[in-house]
């Protein structure tokens, strides 16, 4: 088993300011600390621990380069003291300051974690780039699966013909197929896995029967056992670290977990190891990665990932020329359009095709979220420079009494600059307290699983700190230049004076005016959506929806015995089989009007009985 490693930026924060002669028993210490609660609580715990001891290290002794900042700290220590006394004398002013920014930041922080989530998708992978998903275009159809070429009925060999072909290419490094028992190709719902005498479900495996092809294009990294162990054993089974933490409890690593059988429907498999769980925003999603010889369904979803520098439109088009290789007949079929190729990075943004182990994304909806996020970011940022400025407006009298002691324009405007940083430092554990509580349930609205740990990662912190930075910055650049520079319009006159005073073009009223327009262009946009919901919500779909259950029953044999319990039940008024409405659909056909020279592609048929009929 591999030592857990804590976050690299985190390491490499401790190495940029710590001195060097304390580096080696400090780093040694937290990597210690770090591997026993990971042990005892797990990675997420773990990490926010390391962070927590990180940060507190961050004091002057420890410094790297404390000598040299002997000379600033003084002053800078008094500038923050000052800072503090005025924030805690104007309680009701820091109060509503801080309030503001908590709740405008937190809320555009989760916009930039979802987003950010979006846009990454299936970019986790050192290759990704160079990663290919090969789909077969049949009628007017992309099915994003290639099928065997004699389907349910292919031998293990046979479902091996395509990756054996591709391989052979020059310009293919790797060939990797595989479905999940979740998609529509196959199963299509839960397992019971039984270990021992204890029953859990399973929801979605993925199984391959190229193990080694799998693993190098999508690299799943190995907390226990190796991924030749994997690839080696038939029927092996790797599980994700929360399945493993679901089956056998937190302390899973201190338990010898490789070697156990699991029984998923009268089929053994051994478990080899445990892998980390995939990425969620990776459109392969997995409870565990099964190796069995043969896939249990009539397709599978194909990956290719090319060499570098090779050209992936020759080598679709050679594929293409060759296609009666691995599937006799193919040409002939007129209903064939040809076998294309889509990026990795391009399949979450992809609409329109069949079989799609996970939703489409829609870069319309997200480009709308982002200007949502700066119209809130332009709302409050004016609104807190205007809070600010009244502010200081009211302490012309204090700033005037310290230039006439001695204080100079900069210190001035040094001490108001640092006021306006001190409250933003302060906030900012809060603004992370709160997009940590509220991140699950705006996930869970946004039906996107969100993790806790986006939020410290390296890139969002790196935005929150300058998101708090450009706040500072506005609220106080003004006040700043003004009453630093105060005996400087004095003595430019009246013309300067009506210049920035005049009670039309007063900064103020600028950013009051600035507000109302952004406010204003806010509310409209929500009543607009809101209607557009309302519309969605209230407008008849000419079926019954209310009080309608749909599952899904294994055989036609369990069905009837099923609808005869049904029907007796006094509160049940009928019952039907098959599909229904907003159901995915299948057996996609092609037909021709009678008299009609006209053919129309991709009819898809509905199979109801009587019963769906006077259900819905």
């Amino acid at each position: 088993m591999s030592t857990p490693q804590p976050p690299t930026w985190l390491v490499a924060c401790l190495r940029w300011f710590c001195a060097e002669e304390l580096l080696e028993e400090i780093e040694g210490d937290l990597l210690e600390a770090y591997c026993y609660r990971y042990r005892e609580r797990g990675r997420l715990y773990a990490d926010h621990a390391y962070l927590r001891d990180v940060l507190t290290f961050f004091r002057p002794y420890a410094f790297e380069r404390y000598s040299r900042a002997k000379q600033f700290l003084p002053m800078f220590s008094n500038h923050f003291k000052i800072a503090l006394r005025n924030l805690w004398h104007r309680k009701y002013f820091t109060t509503l300051n801080a309030l503001g920014l908590v709740l405008s930041l937190s809320s555009v922080l989760l916009i930039v974690i979802y987003l950010r989530h979006e846009y990454t998708y299936d970019q986790h992978l050192a290759a990704a780039e160079r990663v290919y998903r090969l789909e077969n275009g049949y009628r007017d159809q992309q099915y994003t699966c290639m099928a065997f070429p004699e389907y349910f009925n292919s031998t293990p060999s046979v479902q091996l013909t395509l990756p054996q072909h591709l391989t052979a290419y020059a310009e293919v490094e790797t060939v990797c197929q595989f479905v999940t028992t979740n998609s529509a190709i196959s199963a299509g719902r839960p397992f019971y896995a039984k270990i021992n005498d204890d029953q859990f479900i399973l929801k979605n495996a993925l199984v391959t029967n190229t193990p080694v092809a799998f693993q190098q294009v999508f690299a799943p990294d190995y907390l226990l056992g190796t991924s030749n162990e994997f690839s080696q054993q038939r029927n092996g089974l790797a599980i994700t670290e929360s399945t493993a933490e679901k089956w056998f409890g937190r302390k899973w690593p201190s338990r010898l977990i490789k070697g156990e059988t699991v029984v998923v429907e009268d089929s053994t498999y051994v478990i080899t190891g445990v892998v980390t769980d995939p990425p969620t925003n990776s459109h392969v999603g997995y409870e565990a990665l099964v190796h069995q010889a043969k896939i249990p369904s009539w397709g599978a979803y194909t990956y290719v990932q090319l060499t570098p520098g090779a050209s992936p439109e020759q080598v679709w088009q050679r594929l293409n020329a060759e296609v009666d290789l691995f599937y006799p007949g193919y040409t002939e079929d007129e209903l064939s359009r040809g076998i294309a190729a889509r990026a990795l990075t391009d399949i979450h943004f992809t609409k329109d095709v069949l079989y799609e182990p996970t939703p489409a994304g829609n870069s319309t909806y997200l480009r709308m979220l982002g200007w949502a996020a700066l119209l809130i970011l332009l709302v409050f940022w004016t609104n807190y420079a205007n809070l600010s400025t009244a502010m200081y407006a009211d302490r012309q009298r204090e700033l005037g009494v310290r230039r006439v002691l001695g204080a100079r324009e900069q210190d001035i405007s040094r001490q108001i600059v640092v006021e306006a940083l001190a409250l933003a430092v302060f906030c900012a554990p809060l603004v992370l307290l709160t997009t940590t509580l509220v991140l699950p349930y705006f996930g869970e609205l946004m039906e996107v699983a969100l993790t806790r740990a986006l939020i410290f990662s390296g890139e969002i912190l790196m935005i929150l700190s300058l998101l708090l930075l450009t706040t500072a910055l506005l609220s106080s650049w003004y006040p700043a230049w003004r009453y630093g520079q105060r005996p400087l319009l004095v003595l430019l006159g009246q013309q300067w004076q009506r210049l920035l005073g005049h009670r039309r073009l007063h900064f103020r009223n600028v950013l009051l005016t600035l507000q109302f327009f952004l406010v204003v262009g806010l509310l409209s946009l929500t009543a607009f959506i809101y209607q557009q919901m309302r519309l969605i919500q209230t407008t008849d779909l000419g079926f019954e929806q209310q009080g309608v259950l749909y599952f899904s029953v294994p055989g036609a044999e369990q069905y009837q015995a099923l609808r005869t319990r049904l029907n007796a039940i006094p509160g049940v008024l009928s019952t039907g089989a098959n599909a229904v409405p907003g159901a995915e659909m299948f057996n996609q056909l092609t037909y021709q009007m009678e008299g009609s020279e006209t053919t129309f592609a991709d009819a898809t048929q509905h199979y109801l009985d009587w019963g769906s009929l006077q259900t819905l």
